[in-house]
């Protein structure tokens, strides 16, 4: 009987350490779930931190898709290129840079300076007399009246240059003639020598 009581005794002993953790540590573990259930409720990190630079993202409209100022620099090749067409896109000068004159452009034109020449008093340089027209077509013009009336160059020149049209000046140096008509064949007379110097 002894025997038995004792057994009794070693086997509740041996039941009840072996009851008290595994208890404690059932209580850990819902103690932890019920913890780790905290932060499920709330709202994730994740997407507290993706809503918060998305605002400003948008605001600063760094990205060319977004419709924002671009913040970067042009491309300084980009620019160097966009110079070079704009130079090669300018009008062409002379030399000097300034617009060619009647006499330049005469010197330019030796067919045509050497049939004016047979047209103007023996010894006149061409270039020089070219100078003071409006533009080359005038000054051809006006030398093939001179020669077609025996007006004096020198004399319709100096209408010419001061501002008096081609017919007027032929009226008032020559008035016994039809002015226009004579006016209207001159100019065609330079426009054909212009073309025919020119091919």
């Amino acid at each position: 009987m002894r025997r038995v009581i004792i057994f009794l005794a070693t086997l509740a002993v041996a039941l009840y350490f072996s009851f008290v953790p595994a208890m404690a540590q059932r209580g850990r573990g819902a103690g932890g779930n019920s913890g780790g259930g905290g932060p499920m409720m709330g709202t994730p990190s994740g997407m507290g931190s993706q809503r918060g630079p998305m605002p400003g993202g948008m605001g600063q409209g760094n990205h060319p898709d977004m419709g924002g100022p671009q913040t970067g620099h042009p491309d300084k090749g980009s620019q160097g290129r966009m110079g070079g067409e704009q130079r090669k896109g300018q009008t062409p000068q002379t030399q000097t840079g300034k617009k060619p004159t009647t006499g330049d452009l005469l010197a330019q034109n030796e067919k045509l300076s050497a049939k004016l020449q047979g047209l103007l008093p023996a010894g006149t340089n061409v270039q020089e007399a070219a100078g003071g027209f409006k533009n080359l077509g005038e000054f051809v013009a006006s030398t093939h009246v001179s020669h077609n009336l025996g007006i004096p160059f020198g004399d319709l020149k100096a209408k010419m240059t001061g501002g008096t049209s081609l017919g007027d000046a032929i009226h008032e140096l020559k008035p016994d003639v039809d002015h226009n008509a004579e006016a209207k064949k001159a100019k065609e007379q330079a426009k054909k020598d212009l073309k025919e110097s020119s091919s």
